[in-house]
């Protein structure tokens, strides 16, 4: 998006037009909109949606990257270096308790303290074992996938698949491929977690002892650069997790958030960024001591402000440096359902979702804005279950509020073995609504019964429907290309008035004032649906 809207534009005083898809929001009087539809070319029968302020819709907040409800007021956050010159002296501001980055998502009822995981490294010759003693090690150059069997009868195993930033896309497809490999040999019953490199989750730190180090390159190239000058940063995340990560020997590369590390030979020189907290400060003096517990440095500690020329002489020379990270990170809202639909390949919101929205065979999104996961039922094709990382990537790619698809954590669920970071977004939920038999048909009535309000403005059935060809619920239900003169995309048009009311449990009238996405749903419980 070239341009992505943000609540600040708005004041109280005035009357504001936002566009999202093909839906136009004014929030007040109505002149302005008709001017501003003329303007556009647009056609006068557009949808149109009056909004009052303090009243706006889920779907409305939806086109904004930020959003603060009113009546509450910005918080203002200091970090060590600003409030400490607002409260005490220069001496004593390291003591004080200063801002982490934000938790990359909460731990969401995972166990991550639990166990020990199994870890792989895809190189280009296969795929290695990592060893226990080097877990938490990764290289950026590389991918990685690990299996989490967590405790509990109910809990489902966990694969996630660490993508570096430097991998190439084939790479990383490959390690979705790995991923699902590893999911069928686990008899299809996993949680699929796509982690990006530089937003773990607290529960995935939490499996490699809170300690992340991340260098630069391929596995298979490491040791190479050992006698040229190296740097490390270290920075304290969320949930007291440390994160340390090999950059360019470069002045550029510095932040004041942080902590370095810079080795060449044997001299070491810790730099201490201004804002930088006694977490960074404390693990950047045993850091070389981890990396390189044979050799002996003359340790040098340099404060940011008060360099000496060496240090500045070692990393090339001074340079303009940022103050704090450009990582943007995504608030979690409210959550909202979405069912795909691959004929269409779009997605249909599903307003005041519950359980009984989720169909065996189909595909939805549960968005959270920081956060979205792919469900998929047990009797979706194998085709459409191979191409959810496709699915959630083009989802995001429609997202009217303008986030990118590495802003979000990426979940891929299955019917069945939902973990509580999933079932937490519905109101109540029963996995007996979903274990078969005699139960599943009554679920099926209930969809095809609630959750969706009929419009009765709305056109009834069209007199040209009555003029098709009939033809056996037997025959249409096995359909799956148009032929002799059948439309797969809408099978119940051929059905007899009794048996369109038998199957699908409402009248022909009543069906075509549902909305889309109810009949829809009411499609699939039949099993008319084509997905």
């Amino acid at each position: 998006m070239s341009h992505v809207a943000s609540p600040e534009v708005y004041d109280r005083k005035d009357v504001n037009i936002s566009q999202v898809r093909l839906q136009r929001f004014p929030c007040l009087q109505p002149d302005p909109l008709l001017e501003f539809i003329t303007k556009r070319g647009y056609s006068q029968s557009v949808p149109i949606v009056i909004i009052s302020q303090g009243k706006e819709p889920s779907f409305f907040k939806r086109a904004f990257l930020t959003w603060m409800e009113s009546g509450i007021r910005g918080i203002r956050t200091y970090t060590a270096g600003s409030i400490g010159k607002l409260l005490f002296s220069g001496r004593e501001i390291r003591s004080v308790v200063r801002k982490t980055r934000p938790a990359w998502g909460p731990d969401d009822g995972m166990q991550g303290d639990e166990g020990v995981p199994e870890i792989w490294c895809l190189e280009d010759n296969g795929v290695t074992v990592v060893p226990r003693d080097k877990h938490g090690v990764f290289f950026n150059g590389n991918c990685y996938v690990m299996v989490h069997r967590q405790v509990g009868e109910y809990r489902s195993p966990i694969i996630y698949y660490w993508l570096g930033k430097q991998s190439s896309p084939e790479e990383r497809q490959r390690a979705w491929r790995v991923a699902t490999d590893m999911d069928e040999d686990q008899g299809i019953s996993t949680v699929l977690i796509r982690v990006l490199d530089g937003r773990e989750p607290s529960h995935f730190m939490g499996l490699i002892h809170r300690k992340i180090l991340v260098y630069n390159g391929r596995q298979a190239d490491a040791g190479k650069e050992e006698s040229m000058a190296q740097m490390f940063s270290v920075e304290e995340m969320h949930d007291s997790n440390t994160r340390v990560c090999q950059v360019p020997v470069a002045a550029s590369s510095l932040c004041s958030r942080k902590a370095f590390v810079v080795v060449k030979k044997t001299t070491c020189h810790i730099w201490y960024g201004k804002n930088s907290g006694g977490h960074e400060r404390g693990f950047s003096k045993t850091l070389p001591g981890l990396l390189w517990p044979n050799k002996m440095y003359n340790v040098q500690v340099e404060v940011e402000g008060k360099e000496s020329v060496v240090f500045w002489q070692t990393i090339g020379g001074w340079n303009r440096y940022r103050e704090t990270d450009m990582i943007r990170d995504l608030i979690r809202r409210e959550s909202v359902l979405f069912h795909y639909c691959p004929l269409r390949g779009d997605f249909q919101q599903i307003p005041d979702f519950t359980q009984e929205d989720l169909a065996h065979d189909a595909v939805f999104i549960l968005d959270s804005f920081d956060q979205v996961m792919v469900w998929t039922g047990e009797e979706v094709c194998e085709d459409t279950k191979q191409n959810m990382a496709e699915i959630g990537t083009a989802y995001m790619k429609m997202d009217p509020a303008g986030r990118h698809v590495d802003e979000v954590q990426l979940w891929f669920v299955r019917q069945h073995h939902e973990p509580e970071a999933f079932t937490r977004h519905f109101q109540s939920w029963d996995s007996r609504l979903q274990m078969g038999g005699e139960t599943v048909e009554m679920l099926q009535a209930l969809i095809r019964q609630e959750n969706g309000l009929q419009d009765f403005q709305k056109e009834a059935a069209p007199a040209v429907l009555s003029q098709l060809r009939r033809q056996s619920y037997k025959i249409l239900m096995e359909l799956r290309c148009d032929q002799h003169g059948l439309d797969k995309a809408h099978k119940e048009r051929h059905l007899s008035a009794e048996e369109f009311q038998k199957r699908l449990n409402v009248s022909r009238e009543e069906f075509y004032k549902f909305p889309e996405w109810k009949q829809n749903q009411i499609r699939r419980a039949a099993r008319l649906s084509v997905a």
